[in-house]
């Protein structure tokens, strides 16, 4: 990731302050989470409440190991949070398959796979507060969530309101003798310790192993403060769809058949619940059958149920598909709730494999379980490729509409934005918008979990992986649309009494260019329209802006007859220096002309580092003798660097910072 890191120092008769440096930011790129070097992957993300998201990864840097990091709004790491992420565990044991949701009070809890005695996987967990401390009386290397030695996966978290959690998962301890999985469930309480009344063990969600061979399954909380959950049942043939309710204290609810409730027969092995979300009066289903026009068609439909398991009005006569008889194969479908008791499904879809392999269509039901207004029956095309789009995540954007992220065979991870009437937003790409211009050097994405930022937009966690670069990135996604490469920031410096910020353009045909800027208090501002100079570069100089206050720019263009903004530019002031490495300035940077921007916060031996991708140190400065403060170094003593992406490194006493650095001829 480009390191967007701005300073800013303002003169005034009242005022001397030092400058912050930023230590992220949105880019085209996406926020690079992990350090150069190490395999990364399986990242997660949840939201923080407050715009920003933890992201939860799997990291291979001394052993196998579990990672997390907090990002603001901005994309900036949270203050007190490490460079490349918090170890959630002191444990050595291997450690894999981490989830996260949020703890609902700005924090998060986690939970992974650890590896005591292979191969089994025992889950873990943990509770991480907004500032980055485990939460008091947590254990260091987190709590084992069923105790015991089977084997156990898919957990889901739930907060419990009260500081603690419950984790429902599957459980293989009887499989030997009915060849089937369990499902348990295990509450948590604020110390991390099992609550009063629940064994170690957990608590069964059935007490029929006949009527529990589960191999996925979903939950959601109901109105009580319990569960309901759902399976499918293959003990039966043809299969069954069952679904059990839990009151809070992990006992069965009155009235609820110890073996659970059937409320689909009939279907295929194949068939169960990808998705449950509240609706009127009960619970909306998101349920799927195999067998169709042949054995790889799906069918999707819905089916709501009320907190007794019995059929809502509007289902009375049977399930509503929004899916139905469409040839050729579907598959990855995904449902999130809309927020307004319906769902948004996504699915990947060759119905038409000849012409354009497979692409991602997108449905909207609606409370009442029909296809939305203005949807298709059997869903809206969100992507028009040549290639294979498959994998899509879902999530409802607030007002009517949804994104959904998918891998994209020839361009990695990309997003669409879907609106009400089943359209493409304007000015959005009909094949969909790239999350990360890393994917233009043919290193292969993955993308497993998006999430709404509660002001419109969505964030998401990226897996990358080539020759050259391995790891994982956060990416932010606008309303208008991801954070774009056509125009992306250059350069900035401190003026007398205000600040002078550079943007290069990147593609032509951009026109009618606006600036914009705002405060954490304040809407956005126009600042008046810029023009290119004669590089080509939009250059902004503000002199009204006051010491003291953080502000946040942007550029608004009209870029083929549609309108688009770049990612935000965040400046603050500070009081003294401290340790951070921004990156080169400008970058890219030329290969004769490359110069690192950093901050020490004192005057001690500091070594200032160029690697390439290999691993292997190119340049080395001692840089201590500085001094404290902002300093700006040239590196090769005129020698020309060949173009190519690099690594520089910061290193003063026990702190570290690194940044990637672009070159180009």
């Amino acid at each position: 990731m480009s390191k967007r890191l701005v300073i800013l120092q303002l003169a005034s008769v009242l005022l001397v302050s030092c400058p912050q440096i930023a230590n992220a930011q949105w880019s085209p790129t996406g926020v690079d989470l992990s350090p150069p070097g190490n395999d990364a992957d399986a990242a997660q993300v949840c939201s923080d409440g407050l715009g920003g998201g933890y992201v939860v990864w799997h990291d291979s840097r001394s052993g196998e190991h579990t990672y997390l990091q907090h990002l603001d709004r901005y994309g900036h790491i949270v203050p007190g949070w490490p460079t490349y992420g918090l170890r959630v565990s002191t444990s050595n044991h291997s450690q894999y398959d981490p989830f996260i949701v949020s703890d609902g009070s700005g924090g998060a809890f986690l939970s992974w796979a650890e590896e005591p005695v292979f191969p089994a996987n025992r889950q873990f967990a943990s509770h991480v507060l907004y500032s980055g401390a485990i939460a008091p009386g947590w254990p260091s290397n987190g709590v084992q969530v069923i105790a015991g030695t089977s084997d156990q996966s898919l957990p889901q978290m739930f907060p419990d309101g009260s500081g603690g959690m419950y984790v429902v998962l599957l459980d293989n301890r009887d499989y030997a003798a009915f060849q089937s999985l369990d499902i348990y469930i295990q509450h948590l309480t604020a110390t991390g310790a099992y609550a009063s009344g629940w064994p170690g063990s957990g608590k069964p969600i059935v007490t029929c192993p006949d009527k529990n061979r589960a191999e996925t399954y979903c939950a959601a909380r109901d109105s009580a403060g319990g569960f309901v959950v759902a399976w499918g049942d293959g003990a039966v043939s043809p299969a069954a769809v069952r679904i059990q309710r839990i009151d809070a204290t992990g006992e069965r609810v009155a009235g609820w058949d110890a073996c659970g409730q059937a409320i689909v027969t009939g279907l295929s092995a194949s068939s169960g619940v990808v998705g449950i979300g509240p609706t009127t009066g009960g619970f909306i289903f998101g349920m799927v059958s195999l067998g169709g026009y042949n054995q790889f068609d799906v069918n999707a439909y819905t089916l709501g149920l009320d907190y007794f398991g019995n059929r809502l009005p509007a289902w009375t006569s049977g399930p509503k598909y929004y899916l139905y008889g469409v040839q050729n194969q579907q598959s990855d479908v995904q449902v999130t709730p809309d927020g307004h008791g319906g769902l948004f499904a996504a699915w990947s879809d060759y119905r038409y494999y000849n012409a354009a392999a497979s692409d991602v269509y997108v449905q909207h039901v609606d409370a009442s379980g029909d296809v939305s207004a203005g949807w298709p029956l059997n869903g809206a095309q969100a992507t028009v490729g040549f290639g294979f789009e498959d994998a899509p995540y879902v999530v409802a954007d607030g007002t009517g509409g949804a994104y959904v992220t998918f891998y994209d065979d020839n361009s990695g991870v990309s997003a669409q934005h879907m609106v009400a009437g089943g359209m493409v937003a304007p000015g959005w790409n009909p094949a969909g918008e790239v999350l990360s211009s890393l994917a233009a050097s043919g290193a292969t994405m993955r993308n497993r979990s998006v999430i709404s930022d509660g002001n419109g937009g969505a964030i998401t966690a990226l897996d990358l992986h080539s020759f050259y670069i391995s790891g994982v990135f956060a990416q932010h996604i606008g309303k208008d649309a991801p954070v774009p490469t056509t125009l992306s920031l250059v350069s900035w410096e401190p003026l007398d009494g205000g600040v002078r910020i550079e943007w290069s353009t990147e593609a032509s045909g951009v026109q009618q260019i606006q600036a914009y800027r705002r405060t954490a208090d304040t809407d956005w501002l126009s600042l008046g329209t810029l023009l290119p100079d004669g590089s080509g570069n939009i250059v902004l100089e503000d002199h009204s802006v006051l010491p003291g206050t953080q502000y946040d720019y942007r550029l608004g263009y009209s870029l083929a007859g549609s309108t688009a903004f770049t990612s935000e530019t965040w400046l603050a002031l500070a009081g003294a220096p401290r340790f951070a490495l921004a990156g080169a300035t400008p970058n890219p940077a030329t290969g004769r002309e490359m110069a690192i921007r950093f901050m020490l916060p004192r005057s001690a031996p500091a070594i200032l580092n160029l690697y390439d991708v290999t691993g292997r140190r190119l340049l080395s400065r001692e840089v201590g003798t500085l001094g404290a403060g902002e300093h700006l170094v040239r590196m090769g003593d005129g020698q020309r660097i060949a173009a190519g992406i690099y690594w520089a490194t910061l290193t003063q006493a026990n702190q570290h910072a690194t940044a990637k650095v672009v070159v180009v001829n």
